[in-house]
């Protein structure tokens, strides 16, 4: 009984590996035409691959419905020269399924031409028989040519501790620029205002002086 339920169990394990095989084939697939219907402005394949509530998170943080990624097939900038991914990942979790690997996007922008690589992440809801994306999402990986540099930082004064008993020539080498103090110019000085001189009073007559009173005749 023991060996019945082991081989059972064995069984079972290989349906669901087979299953999930099969399942990973349809994203596969799924995948490719997605891919090649961006370039080719495909607009049936692009409503198969996508789900209704599909969201989709590019490189840059820009939010997109299922609508807007067909529209804009059709807008007068659109410019994807072409479009490479490489599946690195594909799991499979009863009714949901994520994939996962790297892209290189290639777009014309005014008159330059544009290249984005990145990975990816895409989660897909089993409808019926197959598979719908229902979100997406973007991250550009870039590459640094060469050791990254350091940050330079000013380097600060060191601390200065000065050191008595060199005399004048030390103290010369440590101050090799000495700061010239100009001598404040002094203002003329201006003699105080003398006080204005009081007029003394007159003096008073002396009554002995005073010539002797002339008398007339009476007649």
């Amino acid at each position: 009984m023991a060996l019945l339920g082991v081989t059972g169990l064995s069984f079972a394990s290989v349906a669901v590996a087979e299953e999930d095989s099969a399942d990973v084939a349809k994203i596969r697939v799924i995948e490719t035409n997605w891919a090649e219907a961006l370039v080719k402005k495909d607009q049936y394949a692009l409503d198969l691959s996508l789900a209704p509530t599909f969201v989709d998170i590019s490189a840059s943080g820009e939010v997109t419905t299922k609508n807007q990624q067909i529209a804009h097939l059709y807008a007068p900038n659109y410019g994807v020269l072409a479009y490479t991914e490489t599946l690195t990942s594909v799991r499979v979790l009863g009714e949901t399924a994520i994939a996962q690997g790297t892209y290189t996007l290639r777009r014309k922008w005014g008159s330059d031409v544009q290249e984005e690589r990145g990975v990816f992440t895409h989660v897909y809801q089993r409808v019926r028989d197959s598979w719908q994306c229902i979100n997406a999402q973007r991250t550009i990986v870039r590459e640094q040519v060469g050791p990254p540099k350091s940050a330079e930082k000013k380097s600060e004064l060191p601390f200065h501790i000065p050191f008595t008993g060199g005399g004048k020539k030390q103290q010369q080498q440590e101050d090799p620029s000495p700061v010239t103090v100009m001598p404040t110019p002094q203002q003329p000085t201006v003699p105080p205002a003398q006080p204005a001189a009081t007029q003394a009073p007159a003096p008073t007559p002396d009554p002995q002086d005073a010539p002797p009173p002339t008398l007339q005749n009476v007649k």
